[in-house]
């Protein structure tokens, strides 16, 4: 049934009804608000298999320390031997053991 309208047709309805309601939006309808661009709060990162992305900075802006350092996502596994090895002890030989029985 939700499927049969657009998500602006379901606000508008629900709006001329009386029914408080929002859109939810998408990441990038979000990155492309115009409270966010004149704000600088778009970062804007490179990330090794999907080009430029987007992210949204910190509201926090302090006077003395910047908080202009924003780093992309990581990908999938990326951290998983560094985690296993410095956080959890396992050794580097019981991480290729647990990659190669495909448990990580």
């Amino acid at each position: 049934m939700f499927k049969e309208r657009s998500r602006d047709e379901w606000l508008k309805s629900l709006d001329d009804s009386g029914v408080p309601c929002g859109a939810i939006r998408t990441v990038a309808e979000v990155c492309d608000s115009e409270v966010l661009r004149v704000g600088d709060m778009i970062a804007e990162m490179s990330h090794a298999s999907a080009g430029t992305v987007k992210g949204i900075k910190s509201a926090i802006h302090l006077s003395e320390t910047s908080l202009g350092t924003y780093n992309v996502p990581p990908t999938l596994g990326q951290h998983t031997h560094e985690v296993l090895t410095t956080l959890l002890g396992y050794s580097s030989d019981e991480v290729h053991v647990l990659a190669r029985e495909g448990v990580v």
